[in-house]
C-alpha cells in the first residue's frame, strides 16, 4: 500500500513537472539532511555553468559533484539529458 502511495505520488509529481531552461525539475525528499532538486539537462555544459546558473557563483561545484558521486577532473562536462541532483543550500537560486 505504501509502496503504490509513493509510486503514484511519484508519478503526479512527473506529470505536473516544472520546465527549467526547458528541463523537467522535480522536488525530492531531504536525503541525508540536504533537500534536492532533480533535474535533466537541457544541453551539455559544464559543471562551472550549472554551478552559476543555480548559486550564481562557478565555484560552487564541490557541491554539485559531491551529491552526484562525480569526479572532478577539470572542466567536467555533463551531458544533455543527464540526471542531475542539485542540492537546496543557502545560496541556491530557484529556476
Amino acid at each position: 500500500m505504501k509502496n503504490k502511495l509513493l509510486k503514484l505520488s511519484l508519478a503526479t509529481l512527473m506529470l505536473l513537472g516544472v520546465n527549467t531552461l526547458q528541463a523537467t525539475k522535480m522536488t525530492s525528499p531531504i536525503t541525508h539532511g540536504i533537500p534536492w532538486i532533480e533535474t535533466r539537462l537541457p544541453y551539455s555544459m559544464t559543471i562551472q555553468e550549472l554551478a552559476e546558473i543555480y548559486y550564481g557563483d562557478p565555484m560552487e561545484t564541490q557541491i554539485l559533484l559531491k551529491m552526484n558521486k562525480l569526479q572532478d577532473n577539470g572542466n567536467l562536462v555533463l551531458y544533455k539529458n543527464m540526471k542531475i541532483l542539485v542540492p537546496v543550500t543557502r545560496s541556491f537560486k530557484d529556476q
